[in-house]
């Protein structure tokens, strides 16, 4: 049924190309640059250059390449020539996220520690359901599948991007060192993404090579080691160690607090410091990748070509607020299930919690399981009180940052063309208070999505509750592995127990490192903030990633079925008796719906802003009741 889906995706796609090339036959909007631009090309006029393109050429490049090899130029590239190598790349784009999800999967699979030391791939990740819809649904993404039916950069912008994450994913995917073959790939796959999109630099150079930083310290592979009781200074001295010998501290999202962030930060800065050169010969391919793109804007006088005047870089924090609110509505489907998962999973966490710790409840405080309850219920309240502060702390921090740093382009105003113009028409334009008022949604929408990111902690995989032993059965301090807080590069806590064989390891559900999810948004964060124009297209890499990186979530058939867990008793080894004949059933997981949902989600915004493109044409028109703009239609898009 998945493969029908793809020829599906496929169809609609050139329904949707058909669509435009009969109702909308001439260039349109942007489309008046690029076409004769790429029309230049195919004559072979190759040192033509309009000024108001401020983009690269790659997208002239790779669209004249195809057409010379599918015999389709003829009398120098049709519109609609032109418009179909969109069409390619958009059925492309599903085949490249669904294998960029199997080997983030693939990951989560076979990087678990078995004795301090990885177990070696044995096999190719299969595809999972969940990396085969979530690639389908990708490539419907509104943003994405609107802009497939004209001539502009954004599709094969982001399908370059995918290839050149793939790549990545591939080369950490091994324990052994990355071949010269692969670094090669690294340059060429991040020069095709800069000859698309100048910002892609952020996306092939800081992402993915901050990525394969943490990769290359990870790779030191410190065996296990435990600390007894000691004073600080002994204790500090011994994490100092530890991290530049690669143990770094990044645990998965979904158990990370404000004060995992320090130390992930912190440990990693250690790590990589202390072994520059194992991290430079990991990531020297995107150090010449950035080195190119600095020769380019020295040589260019600027990032952009063509019109720099109304593209100046600026500091544009708002950007780093308006994303959230926008994710939150094209991954209504995801957020919307938060409360689900949540109450799912608390469910889940009440009925087997007894099946995973051998402490009995007592009172003796010299009992050390007492000791064990207490220090972890201190750390609790700790991590609770640094992630409450930290939560308030946002508050006044947006608030300064809508004061002090909102920025409306005069393009923003001056094109009625686009659904940017009234949501701002009609939000932070309407009223000062507005601005304010939408602080609460910005901070709201931001965690939500952190926490669909983050994914809930799924009890049956066998990794999810490492044990904490104690140094002195008398004493209520803790010894806790620094292995515990170590992860692969993109997910669970690597620590192998009689359950953790990868083959029995629902890999989907697994969330992201924390060092992962940092990465993403440092990298979302220079994206966008030095942008001024807020356009929803440059929200879509940031977009996929984030997306690429969601676990998936299905519902326990125990708690569709009404089995509420809190029903069962505290009753020991029998208890664990009952839980352990049921297992197989407990853990038997639905599909995840969401991505049902998501699909038909993004199928109504399409379909809703295909309708309004095509059939709600209006006219521009001066003060005297006069056709504007030469009488040209004008159309609604994003």
């Amino acid at each position: 049924m998945l493969w029908p889906s793809l020829l599906c995706v496929v169809l609609a796609g050139l329904f949707w190309q058909a669509a435009v090339n009969s109702w909308v036959p001439e260039p349109y909007l942007d489309e008046i640059f690029h076409i004769p631009q790429a029309q230049k090309y195919c004559q072979g006029r190759w040192s033509y250059w309009d000024d108001k393109i401020t983009t690269p050429p790659g997208l002239y490049l790779i669209s004249n390449a195809i057409l010379r090899l599918t015999w389709l130029v003829t009398g120098g590239c049709s519109a609609q020539a032109l418009r179909m190598t969109n069409w390619l790349a958009i059925a492309a784009m599903p085949l490249i996220a669904m294998k960029c999800r199997g080997l983030i999967e693939g990951l989560l699979a076979e990087r678990q520690f078995e004795g301090g030391k990885r177990s070696p791939p044995s096999r190719e990740p299969v595809l999972s359901t969940y990396a085969f819809h979530t690639g389908l649904n990708i490539a419907l993404f509104p943003l994405l599948f609107f802009f497939s039916g004209l001539y502009y950069t954004d599709v094969y912008s982001t399908l370059v991007a995918l290839a050149a994450y793939w790549n990545h994913l591939t080369r950490v995917s091994t324990n052994s060192a990355v071949t010269w073959k692969s670094d090669v790939l690294v340059v060429v796959f991040g020069v095709a993404s800069l000859a698309m999109r100048q910002t892609n630099v952020f996306w092939v150079a800081a992402f993915m090579g901050g990525l394969e930083a943490v990769h290359a310290v990870k790779l030191l592979r410190p065996p296990p080691t435990s600390l007894g009781q000691s004073d600080r200074e002994t204790k500090f001295k011994f994490y100092l160690w530890r991290y530049s010998q690669g143990s770094v501290h990044d645990p998965p999202l979904n158990k990370a607090g404000l004060e995992d962030v320090v130390l992930c930060v912190l440990s990693i800065a250690i790590a990589v410091c202390c072994n520059p050169f194992r991290v430079l010969r990991q990531i020297w391919a995107h150090v010449v990748v950035v080195i190119l793109f600095v020769g380019f804007v020295f040589w260019n006088g600027g990032v952009v070509l063509g019109d720099k005047s109304n593209h100046i870089a600026t500091i544009h924090l708002p950007q780093l607020l308006y994303i959230w609110p926008l994710f939150a509505f094209f991954s209504a489907p995801l957020i919307l299930a938060w409360p689900i998962q949540r109450l799912a999973n608390i469910l889940g966490d009440n009925g087997s919690s007894n099946s995973n710790n051998n402490c009995t409840a007592n009172s003796d405080p010299q009992d050390p399981c007492t000791g064990q309850q207490q220090a972890i219920s201190g750390a609790s309240w700790l991590s609770i009180t640094m992630n409450l502060t930290g939560i308030a702390a946002l508050v006044p921090l947006t608030l300064a940052i809508v004061r002090y740093n909102t920025i409306i382009h005069p393009f923003t105003l001056a094109d009625n063309r686009h659904y940017m113009f009234y949501i701002f028409r009609y939000s932070i334009l309407r009223a000062d208070w507005v601005r304010y008022a939408l602080v609460p949604v910005y901070i709201t929408a931001g965690l939500l999505c952190w926490a669909v990111l983050g994914g809930v902690r799924q009890h049956s995989s066998g990794i999810d509750r490492p044990s904490i032993t104690t140094t002195n059965s008398s004493s209520s301090s803790l010894s806790i592995k620094e292995t515990l807080h170590t992860s692969n590069d993109y997910g669970t806590p690597t620590i192998q127990t009689a359950s953790s064989h990868p083959a029995d390891n629902k890999t989907s559900h697994l969330a992201p490192s924390l060092s992962t999810a940092l990465i993403w948004f440092l990298t979302t964060a220079l994206s966008l903030i030095t942008a001024p124009l807020v356009e929803p297209r440059y929200f879509i890499l940031p977009w996929v990633f984030w997306r690429l990186l969601t676990p998936s979530w299905s519902i326990p058939w125990r708690f569709l079925n009404g089995a509420s867990l809190l029903k069962r008793t505290d009753s020991g080894d029998n208890n664990n008796k009952g839980i352990n004949q049921k297992k197989g059933s407990d853990n038997k997981a639905a599909y995840d719906v969401r991505l049902f949902v998501e699909t038909a989600w993004f199928i109504l915004i399409n379909i809703a802003t295909m309708y309004i493109f095509i059939t709600r044409p209006f006219y521009w028109k001066n003060p005297d009741g006069s056709l504007a703009d030469g009488g040209q239609v004008q159309r609604f898009m994003w």
